[in-house]
């Protein structure tokens, strides 16, 4: 994806989200205003690019799945559902309250895809102590 593909992705999503939270009577109409009419107050949500996040203590998972597919014209492909969520480099545990980072194997690109010295000058920077 380059990056304009991705500057339009979030300014498409990003006006539905718009769209999606000043629309107040879709939101009542489809049952989305439980406990107050402020979206923000019952949904916390993160959204970077295309990968969004969504947590609520108000509205159950197929809920939280209608609202995902009314609020956007595209299909999101739901990657985890339930208490622990990985997303971007984070894993969450929403009941326990706590997040950790992803923990990922170090990859080198390959040789012929490495500038010169760039194996040399990660080593000398992991090694050398800092001033």
């Amino acid at each position: 994806m380059g990056v304009l593909s991705k500057v339009a992705a979030s300014i498409v999503l990003g006006c539905e989200e718009e769209a999606w939270l000043h629309d107040v009577v879709l939101r009542k109409r489809l049952g989305f205003a439980a406990t107050t009419l402020l979206w923000d107050r019952e949904v916390a949500r993160a959204r970077y690019v295309d990968d969004v996040l969504w947590i609520s203590g108000v509205y159950c998972q197929q809920c939280l799945h209608l609202a995902l597919d009314t609020m956007y014209t595209v299909k999101f492909d739901i990657a985890s559902d339930g208490p622990v969520v990985n997303w971007l480099d984070v894993s969450l545990d929403v009941n326990r309250l706590q997040w950790s980072m992803i923990e990922k194997p170090w990859v080198f690109p390959p040789y012929w895809a490495a500038p010169s010295g760039f194996l040399r000058s990660f080593f000398q920077w992991s090694v050398s102590p800092l001033v």
